[in-house]
Formats: structure tokens, C-alpha cells, sequence
């Protein structure tokens, strides 16, 4: 990779192959066209930044409201339900862009992109099936706290939809791998924890000893239920 200075295309300035300009924040040659090609601009740094603040106050706010509900009526109403639904589904459309680098079109896959296709297939219809999409939504999102799930892979894990939803998460990652997907994962991470650390709060106060011992028997993500 060659290096360019501010007025000379030709020049070569240091071994890593980086230089600042004043328009430009990184530039480097491409070895096999010679094309000169800009990394990224200031411009863009800057809307990056505002954008990743914004996303973090958004999320951040969510998962207090949700909090909040769950603490003051004991389930959540329409609009609390379509908070924590949003709550991931912004994650995951900020993802897709981020890993895409596109609205419309997916770049191709990486080497392992059938691998990661095939988690992110099965990780979504088993997320489905664990919420039992279309008769038990309103368990999961908090609406109903008529009874508490044990059976199924209940017995096995007290969040299979979480578990499975990862394994998409991840796959969608494997197939479409690029570095700033790294920071989209970590904020993954922190949103799914927090929601977890949060209904579990809410159940223990529902359900008291009947959900602790539960929580006593089944692990809350994966591992061997004891006896």
C-alpha cells in the first residue's frame, strides 16, 4: 500500500500506510488498480458518532420504561409491548445496515456464510417456536403473567428464546462479518442481559419461591438442570 501526502499523489510518508488530510481521514492505493480510495471522511466519523450516541440514549430509554412498567402495573400494556419488541428489533435493523452496509442489497457472504446462514435460520424459527409466536406472545413480552412457562425447553433453560435468538445474532454476524459489527454486538449483549436481569426481577415478584426455585433448578441460559 502507498502512501499519499496532501499535495503529492506520489509521496511516500510512513511504514503503516496511514496519513491524515484535511478533507480525508485515511486514503490508501489499491495494489492492483492503483486507484486511490478514501476510507473514511470526517464527515462520516462525525455522523457515525452521532448516530451510535443516539441509538445508545434510544436503547437506554427503552429498557428504563420497560423497567418502570413492569415495576409500577406488573405487565405491560400496548404500548410497553411494542417497546420491548422495538427494544431488539432496532438492535437488529441497526445491525443489518451496519453489517450489509446497505438498505436494499446484501454484499456477498464471507467464507463461513453458509454456516452462519444456516444458525441464522434455525435460530429464528426456534426463537419463534419457544415464544409460542402466535398463542403465548404475551408471555414472553410481558403482557400476560397469568402462568409461569416450566415445560418444553423451559425445563432445559428460563430464556430458550434468548438462547436461539443469539444463535441468529451470530450467525447473521459469521455471514456478513465486518470489524464495526463488533460494537453492534456488544450493545446486543448489554441489551439482552439487561432484559433478562429485568424479568427475572418481575417474575420473582409475581411468582416469589415458585419462580426462585425454579430459577434454582434450570440455568438461565444453557447447562444441566439439576434435580
Amino acid at each position: 500500500m502507498v502512501l499519499l501526502n496532501n499535495e503529492s499523489r506520489g509521496a511516500h510518508l510512513n511504514r503503516f500506510g496511514f496519513q491524515k488530510k484535511e478533507k480525508n481521514w485515511l486514503i490508501y492505493i489499491e495494489p492492483e488498480t492503483k486507484n486511490v480510495r478514501t476510507l473514511i471522511s470526517m464527515s462520516e466519523i462525525i455522523w457515525i458518532v452521532i448516530g451510535a450516541i443516539i441509538y445508545v440514549v434510544l436503547e437506554v430509554l427503552m429498557i428504563w420504561y420497560v423497567r418502570k412498567k413492569y415495576i409500577e402495573d406488573k405487565s405491560l400494556n400496548c404500548f410497553g409491548v411494542f417497546v420491548h419488541v422495538f427494544l431488539y428489533a432496532l438492535n437488529s435493523m441497526v445491525t443489518g445496515v451496519v453489517g450489509w452496509k446497505s438498505l436494499v442489497k446484501a454484499p456477498p457472504m464471507t467464507k463461513y456464510g453458509t454456516i452462519g446462514l444456516v444458525m441464522l435460520v434455525i435460530g429464528l424459527v426456534m426463537t419463534i417456536y419457544c415464544m409460542d409466536f402466535f398463542c403465548k406472545f404475551g408471555t414472553w413480552v410481558g403482557s400476560d403473567v397469568s402462568g409461569l412457562r416450566t415445560n418444553g425447553l423451559y425445563s432445559f433453560s428460563r430464556n430458550p428464546q434468548v438462547v436461539f435468538y443469539t444463535i441468529a445474532y451470530a450467525g447473521f454476524c459469521i455471514s456478513w462479518w465486518n470489524i464495526w459489527l463488533i460494537p453492534m454486538a456488544l450493545s446486543y449483549i448489554a441489551i439482552m442481559y439487561s432484559m433478562v436481569i429485568i424479568e427475572e426481577e418481575h417474575l420473582t415478584l409475581i411468582f416469589g419461591q415458585e419462580y426462585i426455585e425454579y430459577c434454582h433448578k434450570v440455568p438461565r441460559f444453557i447447562g444441566c438442570p439439576s434435580q
